[in-house]
C-alpha cells in the first residue's frame, strides 16, 4: 500500500521546503495534534481544509480550524493518538489506532482498548486538504483497502 515514489512538496514554517510523503505528512499531523501545536497543524493544512467527523461535515477553512482545534485541545489537554498501521491510498494517508485523553472521558486503559478508529490525511499540493475520522470496521477498512482482521 505505501508508495514511497509519491512524494510532495511541503513549506515548513521557516520558509524550508522539503519533500514529503502521503503517509510522512499523515504523521506529521498526528504528531503536531499530540503536540497540541496549533500553528504547525495550520502550517501544513490547505486554506480551504475540511474537517469531517464520523460522515459529519465539522468545518471548511484555516480560521474554523482553527477554532476548532483550539477548543479541542482547551477541552482535552491530554488528547492523544496512536497510530497502530498506515496505508497510503491514492492521495490519502488512512491511519487506524486509538486515542486516549479525548473528550468521552473514559478511563485512560478502557479508551484504548475499546475505541478504535480509522483517520484519513487527504493531500493536495502537499498540504492536507481534508481531515477525517471514521468508524473502525469491516465496511471502513474494505472501503479504504485496509485488511479486515
Amino acid at each position: 500500500m505505501y508508495n514511497a515514489s509519491l512524494h510532495h512538496s511541503i513549506f515548513i514554517t521557516g520558509g524550508a521546503m522539503i519533500s514529503v510523503s502521503v503517509i510522512d505528512l499523515g504523521f506529521m499531523f498526528v504528531e503536531r495534534i499530540n503536540r497540541a501545536d496549533l500553528q504547525g497543524l495550520l502550517d501544513i493544512m490547505t486554506d480551504d481544509h475540511e474537517l469531517w467527523i464520523f460522515g459529519e461535515f465539522e468545518g471548511r477553512g484555516k480560521e474554523q480550524m482553527e477554532r476548532a482545534w483550539k477548543g479541542y485541545f482547551d477541552l482535552c489537554p491530554e488528547y492523544m493518538i496512536h497510530i497502530c498501521e498506515i496505508y497510503e491510498k491514492d492521495d490519502t494517508a488512512v491511519m487506524f489506532g486509538r486515542t486516549t485523553g479525548s473528550h468521552l472521558n473514559l478511563p485512560r486503559k478502557k479508551e484504548f482498548i475499546d475505541e478504535p478508529v480509522i483517520w484519513t490525511a487527504k493531500v493536495r499540493d502537499g498540504l492536507v486538504s481534508e481531515w477525517a475520522l471514521h468508524l473502525s470496521n469491516d465496511e471502513t477498512r474494505v472501503k479504504f483497502g485496509i485488511p479486515v482482521k
